[in-house]
This record gives structure tokens, C-alpha cells and sequence, in this order.
């Protein structure tokens, strides 16, 4: 009994665990159950929060999307307009500044060698326009009304028209001689102007036919003047055989043979030209320069046409002048003279003044001889006046349209020769019968004194065999009545040694030729003073390549484009434009 009853109890307390168990187990369900519930009616609840939340945000940001429309999207087309703007007006600033300022000019060097630079030409001009020593060798020196009409006529023109009685007075004239061969012969010739001179110290004879010779007839807007150019003498030159008949013959051009080979380089100091003009003051007519004597001097680049109404310096008798010259190269680099006219100023200057003389005056004046321009009339009287007054201002802005080039400009390369003038009495009376030019003067007073004849001269070349003769005694006579006397017992013939040995013994004779030399002869004396030279160069202020960085910046700085934003737009057009052709494609395609 007591084993059942103890099975019974162990079966009970099985049964009551059981139970316990199950309601443990039933228990625990409905809490997760109520767990679950809570957990899902929290998550409807933050569900709605959310919802609610998205719900407000969405009406935020539909609020912050609908006020660009109003006012974001002017204030960002205001900025933009103005960043556009400020960069329209840096970028054409910038593109003017391009086109505008082309150049800069910078100082390179202040001690450049002179291995590169030419010695200039030296242009020398008689003020007197015609000889009256011609004059009377025609008969025609009398007349002193009829010269006049021919001075206003055929060398400085006039601004009133002739009288009819002075037409028919200077009618009477023209018929006697050749206007234009009389002009020619009265002007005065290098050969007779220049006594001697050197290069580089060394004395040149130019009468001898050695190629000693460095000077030509030069025609200029004031007359028929002397040019010296030491590119003519050979060891000055590289090309060969200037001196043969053929070179001059047969070229078409030999001047700028001769320009083309003139050899570089100047040796500094007191080693330039030298030369002793005569002035030959008692065989004066007729000058443009206020009625005054001397010689007009230019010093200027050997290419260049010389402008001697506009440019020149004049000198007077009885000086030695030293000419120092300081020289200035000017180089333009190749990427400024692309963008830039490498026209000669004063040759373009030149060009401009026949132009205008052409249309103005309807003539051509009478020292242009290429006959380039037509066959037009020669200016003489007032036509001559109106010329020459065109050639004194042919910078004045009524001459701009005149010519080939409307507006004349500096040369892209060029040297430039600044002088600096000093002078001293010449000659002195107690050592000039010591000086080595003594000789060569007296030679050409025998030759005046005795009527000499050029046996060389060509008058087809403007030389005349007898100008030095008989005619230019009495005018010599007319200031020196006692010169010839006192040279009679001297020739040709004579040495240099004897006629210094006469001089020295005849006082008289030897004041006579001084007297002769203080009123006629000059010494003009033009070098290189500096050691080097200062050099110039022009540059273009901006380059391409500096111009495109610059717009590139402004456009980088303002609105933020650059390259690769052209990159972008061209990527986005042409994606664009596939994704239509794509599209087309595929419409047909389901359309058939």
C-alpha cells in the first residue's frame, strides 16, 4: 500500500511539474505574444512618425524646390549675368591691348661690339643751286632781271605766277639754251668739291682709276649732291670686280649688288672719313637757305633716301668739324615684325612727298629721275614752290592719304647715328704752310688759273672739261685779285716739295691761298666716338601664347571654364545627338 501510495504521490508531483510546466510555457507564449504585439504597435507608431516626418520633409523640400523658381533662380541669372559681363570686359580689354599695343621696346645691351654695323653714308650738299661761273660761260651773266626770272623759274620757284612781261623777257632767255642741260652743268661736281679725303687714315686718290673712289652723285630733294659710301671701295666690299665695265653694264641693279656686299664693321675712334671741301663761295647764284654758304650735311643709313630739306645740318666755311657719332642698333624679333610693316620711314617718307607733289602740284620735281611715275610735266615756277613746300612738311596730316603706305613707320631694324658736333677756325695762319693738304689746293687754283681742260670728262655723265676754265678767272679774280699773280710761276708739273719751297719763300703767295682757304675750305671730319654701341630690341608686348593663358584665366577665374569644360559640352552634344539617333532608330522599328 504504502509502495502505491508512493508511485501515486511520485505520479502527482510528475503531473503538477507537468502542469507547471505547460503553464510556464503558455505563459511565456503570451508574453511573446504580447512582446510581438508591443514591438509591432511600436513599429506602426515610428512607422507614422516616419511617415509623418517623410511627410514634412516632403512638403519642406517641394517648399525649397518651388523658391528657386521665384528668387534663386534670378539671383543665380543675376550672378551670372555679371560674372559674364566682368568677363566680357577683361577679355575685350585683353584683345585690344593684343591688337593695339603690338610692341615693346627694351634695352638689351649698352655694350654691344660693333662687328654687325655698317659705317653710315655721308651726304654732302653745295647750297648754292647753280654756278654763276656757268652762267657767264653762256653769256647770260649779264642780265640781272632775266637770272632772276630763271632763279624763280628752274631752281627755287615762286609763289606768284609770272608777269607777261616777264614771260616774254624769260621766253627770250629759254631760247638760247637748253634749260635742262643748264641746270645740270651749273650744279656743282663732287670732283671739284672734294680736294681730298681718307679712310681709316689712309689717304684715297680718287682722281686715279685704282678704285680709290668711295663717293657718287647723289640726287636729293635739295639738288644734285655728293654721297660718300665706303662700300664702293673694294676692300670695303665682298663682291668682286666692281670696277669692270661689265659689272656696271650688265646688272640690272649694281647698287644693291653693292649694298647687298658692303662688309660689316667699324673701328672706333678717329678712323672714319675725312674729307676738305671747297666751298667755292665766289661762284655762288642762287641758294634755297636764306641766301647763305656752305655745305648741307647728312649722316644716315646707306640705304636710305636722303631727305636733305628735312634732316641735314649745315656747315660754313673756314672750320674743321668733328662729326662724333654715338650709334644705336634697333632689332625687332621675327615674332614682331610679323605683325608689323618693315617699310623704310624716311624712304616711305619719300614715296609719300612725290605722291603728293603729283596730285598737288600735277608735276614730278625736277631731281626725280627714275620716271617711274609717268611722263609728267617737270615742276618749274609756282608748280616748283608748291613741290618744294610738300617736301619741307611731308609729315603734315594733309599728306596721309598720299603715297602707296598711308602711314609711314619706324623700320623694324635699323641703326641709328646720334651726332655730336664740334668745331674749330681753320686754317691757321702759321702752320697751315705746313700742312700736307696745302699741295692739293694750290693744284686746283693752277688748274682755275690757267684754264685747264679735263681730258676725262663725259658730258653724257655731267662732267665738263672746262669747267674750271676761263670763266671762273674773273669771279677768283673779283675776291683774290692777286691769287693767280702770285701762283704764276707755278704748274702742274711742280712736286709738292717745290711749290711748299715757293710758298715758304713768297709770303704774299702763301697769305693769298690762306686768305683763299679761310673763306672756301672746311674739313669735315665723322667717326664712331664710342666703344660699343646700345642695342634695342623690340619684342611683341603680348604673345599668342600669353594672350590665350590670360583669356583662359579670366574665363578659369569667373566662371570656371576651361578645357576640359569644352571637353564636357562637346561629350554631352554628341551623346546627346546619338541617344536621338537611337531613339529614332528604335520608333521605326516599332512602328513597322
Amino acid at each position: 500500500m504504502m509502495d502505491n501510495q508512493v508511485i501515486m504521490d511520485d505520479k502527482e508531483e510528475e503531473t503538477i511539474i507537468q502542469m507547471k510546466s505547460e503553464g510556464d510555457v503558455k505563459e511565456q507564449g503570451t508574453n511573446v505574444e504580447e512582446t510581438n504585439i508591443r514591438t509591432k504597435n511600436e513599429s506602426s507608431q515610428t512607422e507614422r512618425v516616419i511617415m509623418a516626418s517623410k511627410s514634412v520633409n516632403s512638403s519642406f523640400f517641394l517648399q525649397l524646390k518651388d523658391e528657386p523658381q521665384i528668387s534663386g533662380r534670378v539671383g543665380w541669372k543675376d550672378i551670372a549675368l555679371r560674372d559674364s559681363g566682368s568677363v566680357e570686359k577683361c577679355i575685350w580689354g585683353a584683345i585690344k591691348d593684343f591688337s593695339s599695343h603690338t610692341v615693346t621696346t627694351n634695352m638689351d645691351s649698352l655694350s654691344t661690339s660693333f662687328e654687325n654695323i655698317h659705317f653710315p653714308a655721308i651726304t654732302i650738299c653745295n647750297m648754292n643751286n647753280m654756278k654763276l661761273s656757268v652762267l657767264q660761260k653762256y653769256n647770260l651773266g649779264n642780265n640781272s632781271k632775266v637770272l632772276d626770272i630763271f632763279d624763280r623759274y628752274h631752281n627755287i620757284g615762286t609763289k606768284d605766277n609770272f608777269t607777261n612781261e616777264e614771260w616774254e623777257a624769260f621766253e627770250s632767255f629759254k631760247d638760247k639754251i637748253q634749260l635742262e642741260k643748264l641746270k645740270t652743268e651749273g650744279q656743282h661736281k663732287c670732283h671739284s668739291m672734294f680736294i681730298q679725303y681718307s679712310w681709316k687714315n689712309n689717304y684715297l686718290n680718287f682722281n686715279a682709276d685704282n678704285g680709290s673712289s668711295m663717293h657718287y652723285a647723289q640726287n636729293t630733294d635739295e639738288n644734285l649732291c655728293c654721297q660718300i659710301f665706303p662700300g664702293m671701295l673694294p676692300s670695303e666690299n665682298k663682291v668682286k670686280n666692281t670696277l669692270n665695265y661689265d659689272f656696271w653694264s650688265q646688272n640690272k641693279n649694281p647698287w644693291e649688288i653693292l649694298f647687298d656686299g658692303y662688309k660689316a664693321g667699324i673701328k672706333p675712334g678717329k678712323q672714319g672719313v675725312q674729307v676738305l671741301i671747297d666751298v667755292e663761295t665766289y661762284d655762288y647764284f642762287s641758294s634755297h637757305s636764306l641766301g647763305s654758304e656752305g655745305i648741307m650735311v647728312l649722316i644716315q643709313h646707306y640705304r636710305d633716301i636722303p631727305l636733305m630739306r628735312r634732316e641735314s645740318f649745315f656747315l660754313s666755311p673756314g672750320q674743321v668739324v668733328d662729326v662724333g657719332l654715338s650709334v644705336t642698333e634697333i632689332t625687332t624679333t621675327k615674332n614682331a615684325i610679323s605683325r608689323l610693316s618693315n617699310e623704310y620711314e624716311k624712304n616711305c617718307l619719300y614715296d609719300k612727298a612725290l605722291h603728293a607733289v603729283k596730285s598737288i602740284c600735277g608735276c614730278i620735281p625736277s631731281f626725280y629721275v627714275l620716271k617711274s611715275m609717268g611722263n609728267i610735266t617737270t615742276c618749274s615756277g609756282t608748280s616748283l614752290y608748291c613741290a618744294l613746300r610738300i617736301f619741307d612738311d611731308i609729315s603734315g596730316p594733309e599728306y596721309e592719304d598720299s603715297g602707296t603706305e598711308k602711314k609711314c613707320r619706324s623700320p623694324c631694324n635699323d641703326v641709328l647715328y646720334d651726332s655730336r658736333i664740334t668745331s674749330a677756325t681753320y686754317p691757321n695762319k702759321k702752320l697751315f704752310r705746313h700742312r700736307p693738304e696745302l699741295c692739293p689746293i694750290v693744284y686746283k687754283l693752277i688748274k682755275i688759273c690757267t684754264g685747264w681742260l679735263d681730258p676725262f670728262a663725259f658730258e653724257e655723265y655731267g662732267q665738263y672739261a672746262d669747267e674750271l676754265k676761263i670763266k671762273k678767272i674773273p669771279l677768283l679774280s673779283s675776291g683774290f685779285s692777286h691769287l693767280c699773280e702770285r701762283l704764276s710761276g707755278l704748274s702742274l708739273n711742280n712736286s709738292c716739295d717745290f711749290i711748299n719751297s715757293h710758298l715758304f719763300q713768297n709770303s704774299e703767295a702763301l697769305a693769298e691761298v690762306t686768305s683763299y682757304a679761310k673763306r672756301n675750305l672746311l674739313w669735315l671730319n665723322v667717326y664712331v666716338k664710342d666703344s660699343h654701341i646700345t642695342r634695342i630690341v623690340r619684342d611683341e608686348r603680348m604673345t599668342r601664347t600669353n594672350f590665350v593663358a590670360n583669356v583662359g584665366g579670366l574665363l578659369g577665374l569667373c566662371m570656371g571654364f576651361s578645357l576640359i569644360s569644352v571637353g564636357e559640352i562637346l561629350y554631352f552634344i554628341i551623346k546627346r545627338q546619338c541617344l536621338k539617333f537611337i531613339y529614332s532608330i528604335g520608333n521605326k522599328k516599332a512602328l513597322a
